[in-house]
C-alpha cells in the first residue's frame, strides 16, 4: 500500500503541537487537507469532506465519553491488526498484545 497523497486524497492530519524546549503534552491540531488538483466534481468531493469532518468530529467525542472511545477502540482492532507506518506495515499493538521484553 502507497501511503503518498495522490489528486483527489482527502486527509485528516494530526499535527503535534510542540513548543520550543517543552516536551510535547499530548495536545495536538486536527486538520482536513485535499491533495490536488481536485479532478472530483463538487458534490462527490463534498461527500468526501464530510466523512473526514465527521472523522474529526470523534476526536472531542473520545474525551467526553468512555463508552465512545471504547466502541471505536474495539472496531479499531477488529478493522486491522496492522498499521501504515512510511511504507511499511507495522502490527498494531492492542490491549490484548503480548509482548515481551521492554525494547521499543
Amino acid at each position: 500500500m502507497d501511503s503518498t497523497l495522490k489528486n483527489n486524497d482527502v486527509a485528516v492530519v494530526l499535527r503535534p503541537i510542540i513548543e520550543d524546549n517543552v516536551e510535547w503534552d499530548g495536545s495536538f491540531q486536527l486538520m482536513v487537507t485535499v491533495a490536488g488538483p481536485v479532478e472530483l466534481d463538487e458534490e462527490h468531493m463534498r461527500s468526501l469532506l464530510t466523512v473526514a469532518s465527521y472523522l474529526c468530529a470523534a476526536v472531542p467525542l473520545m474525551e467526553e465519553s468512555k463508552s465512545f472511545t471504547e466502541l471505536l477502540r474495539d472496531r479499531a482492532e477488529q478493522l486491522s491488526g496492522n498499521v501504515l507506518i512510511g511504507d511499511r506495515m507495522v502490527p498494531l499493538l492492542t490491549r490484548n498484545t503480548k509482548c515481551d521484553g521492554g525494547v521499543q
